[in-house]
């Protein structure tokens, strides 16, 4: 039997989290919001592209690495140390005047956040009861929302009135400040975990040492999310990063106004974080229902983007939010929820740590991809492309929806 907590504890279990996460974006983002800055005073465009290359790189192979290292630590000192180095490279950043300085700190500040979420979930996993797991894991990605508006406004503000070194200089000193507030109050947390009282008349069971990974990476359950990861990964962050892009280039905006409506974005895709977890009990806890449902969504929209929605700003605005909101919505079933299902054998972090990793590669090949499309064919052409992603994620997810998370001792459909 775990000792879990109750619901104040939970509360405050996920607001340090909160704090946390919220933080590390304001250390993540920044750099986009000054890249035109460095460019020319200090690094050539293409260089500016690898320095951001490189932490895209260093944050998914950390997700792989540091999701399985989360499972065997203590979230107390694996989040501290990430919340902590990401908040002094950042603090380094500020000085660096080379490309070959900047690129690597920026492949530490990849790495080291990415030991905050594999933390985080950990800590929910561990020590948080079912429906709180569900809530909380559904609910922090208001700190992502948040954190993206204010890494722009407060780069914005700060970059007004002081050099751009400050950009990361505040942002580090409020990672080591959240590092530090969860050095404290974990712990405290922590120790006020009781057994459930519905447990206490419970036959204990041994859950035996953590699945093998040879044996996680042929769960039909697992294996059958890989794809759709890639695919979702590729519309919510390839394709939110193109917005303004798409905006300038076929409405004729400027690139100030185009990057204003773009940044509205984030609001919207909170409701797509809410829709699954309404999804997600619908579909009788089964992800991959979910998931399919939201990857139609997707689809319909970008049918009507390519017909009906062509040449209004205002319509292809809302379909890039229903768009982003419903990629919003698979990432938190499959990189969220899904990997929940996992914590009773050891591996939920693992499995979230290798969905995210895997989530990212197809941000960054789709990155790249869309330039090349868009640049060679138009972006009709280019949205078309998007379509077949969504139709594929939906076929996949569909057909996925009987997959099963394989036990020791039973097997249970997900």
């Amino acid at each position: 039997m775990n000792a879990k907590l109750d619901k104040r504890g939970a509360r405050q279990l996920f607001w340090i989290c909160w704090a946390v996460y919220f933080c590390s974006y304001l250390g993540r983002l920044n750099y986009s919001s000054v890249m035109n800055e460095l460019i020319g005073p200090v690094l050539t465009k293409a260089q500016a592209g690898w320095v951001n290359t490189a932490f895209l790189i260093a944050y998914a192979v950390g997700q792989l690495v540091n999701g399985i290292v989360a499972e065997k630590v203590s979230p107390h000192w694996f989040a501290t140390a990430g919340a902590m180095g990401s908040g002094l490279v950042n603090i380094l950043f500020a000085c660096a005047r080379s490309f070959w300085s900047m690129l690597l700190l920026r492949l530490l500040t990849g790495f080291f956040m990415s030991m905050l979420w594999p933390s985080i979930l950990c800590a929910m996993v561990r020590l948080m009861q079912q429906d709180d797991k569900i809530h909380g894991t559904v609910n922090i990605t208001s700190s992502m929302a948040a954190g993206t508006l204010v890494s722009y406004a407060l780069s914005a503000v700060l970059l007004r009135w002081f050099p751009w070194g400050s950009a990361f200089l505040v942002p580090g000193g409020l990672l080591i400040l959240s590092g530090v507030l969860w050095l404290i109050k974990y712990p405290g947390i922590a120790r006020t975990a009781i057994v459930p009282e519905k447990e206490f008349n419970a036959v204990p069971r041994a859950d035996g040492p953590a699945m093998p990974l040879t044996e996680l990476m042929v769960i039909p359950a697992f294996f059958i999310a890989i794809v759709p990861a890639i695919l979702h990964g590729a519309i919510k962050d390839g394709v939110t990063a193109w917005v303004p892009t798409y905006v300038c280039e076929v409405f004729g905006k400027s690139t100030s106004f185009s990057a204003l409506v773009s940044a509205l974005l984030p609001l919207f895709n909170l409701t797509g974080a809410y829709l699954a977890q309404y999804a997600y009990k619908k579909a009788g806890e089964n992800t991959f229902k979910g998931s399919a449902a939201f990857f139609g969504i997707a689809a319909l929209v970008l049918v009507f983007m390519l017909t009906a929605g062509k040449g209004n700003l205002l319509l292809t605005m809302l379909c890039f939010a229903i768009i982003t909101s419903s990629m919003m919505a698979v990432n938190v079933l499959l990189i969220n929820l899904l990997p929940l299902q996992f914590g009773e054998y050891g591996r939920s972090a693992t499995v979230s740590g290798c969905l995210n990793a895997i989530a990212y590669g197809g941000s960054a090949l789709a990155s790249g991809m869309i330039g090349v499309l868009s640049s060679a064919y138009g972006w009709n052409a280019t949205v078309a492309s998007w379509l077949i992603l969504m139709v594929l994620g939906c076929i996949l997810c569909a057909a996925g929806r009987r997959a099963t998370l394989e036990r020791r001792d039973s097997e249970c459909t997900l």
